[in-house]
């Protein structure tokens, strides 16, 4: 499973976007992978 979230700093526009792997099984939810990236470079 893989979520989106648009991390942001107080009242201001969101500055990045995290994307979060998570693995699930029996023997529980694991994150694999985290990647955050700022927003201005989503904009180059």
């Amino acid at each position: 499973m893989k979520i989106l979230v648009h991390s942001w700093k107080s009242a201001v526009p969101p500055y990045g976007l995290d994307t979060i792997t998570l693995e699930m099984g029996p023997s529980g939810t694991f994150v694999t992978e985290f990647i955050h990236r700022d927003v201005e470079k989503l904009t180059e």
